[in-house]
């Protein structure tokens, strides 16, 4: 599905002349996607744990694909009678609990999923769309951008400046973290940040907690987050 993803991704997305031309491949992507999606949700419902997680990796990673190739289409993804974007609020919901999990392969493509995502954000045009349809992904946005600005970028300071997740996982997160800084206004992760670091596992005292708040708020309120910012978090994280 992946592969699939990635070879027609460009065909996929929504736009008066895809629509013209590659109609039967659009409905193919949408059913085998929906197919995916209903298949997570059922193992999520099951007692088999070790099932549950073989799948869940593989899908973020197709909605990688999705987010890189053809993001109005994932943010448009929805089955009959369910509200615009259900497949990619669903994903956004469990993300942050995929960043905890115990599987590396899990946490990994969750976050090259949000990563992903987050980037098709700062370039997305809605210029092809009819106001109807702009209404509705624009609402589906929203919904992310105030997840990601919450609960994500939460458990990401959490993890890594509290020395939670594993080594090999840091510098993802912090990739993830610059990302979601560049998309941000600090008024809109002030909150998060805050909790985060306050969040009674970060054992590094109170200085070096107050140091890595006014780096979260300096990267936000830049014209660029810092290409050294991974450095900074990640030597926070560790000491």
């Amino acid at each position: 599905m992946q592969k699939f993803m990635s070879l027609h991704g460009t065909k996929i997305e929504p736009s008066p002349r895809n629509n013209a031309v590659n109609e039967p491949i659009q409905v193919m992507a949408k059913n085998l996607m929906l197919i995916s999606y209903e298949a997570v949700r059922s193992c999520k419902t099951s007692q088999h744990d070790d099932v549950s997680q073989g799948i869940v990796a593989p899908m973020f990673d197709t909605l990688t694909s999705c987010a890189k190739k053809c993001p109005i289409f994932l943010l448009s993804l929805s089955r009959d009678s369910q509200p615009v974007g259900e497949v990619v609020r669903s994903s956004i919901e469990t993300a942050p609990a995929a960043l905890k999990s115990n599987e590396m392969n899990v946490v990994l493509s969750s976050i090259r999923f949000l990563k992903e995502l987050v980037s098709s954000l700062t370039f997305l045009s809605l210029e092809s769309l009819d106001d109807a349809q702009r209404d509705a992904i624009s609402s589906v946005i929203a919904i992310i951008e105030h997840a990601v600005q919450t609960d994500v970028i939460t458990t990401a300071i959490t993890s890594t400046c509290a020395g939670v997740s594993p080594r090999d996982v840091l510098e993802p997160l912090t990739n993830l973290m610059r990302v979601i800084l560049t998309l941000s206004q600090w008024s809109a992760i002030e909150a998060s940040v805050s909790a985060a670091i306050d969040c009674g596992q970060f054992q590094l005292g109170d200085e070096a907690k107050s140091v890595a708040f006014e780096t979260f708020k300096v990267c936000t309120e830049s014209e660029y987050v810092s290409a050294n910012f991974g450095k900074m978090i990640l030597v926070k994280g560790s000491r």
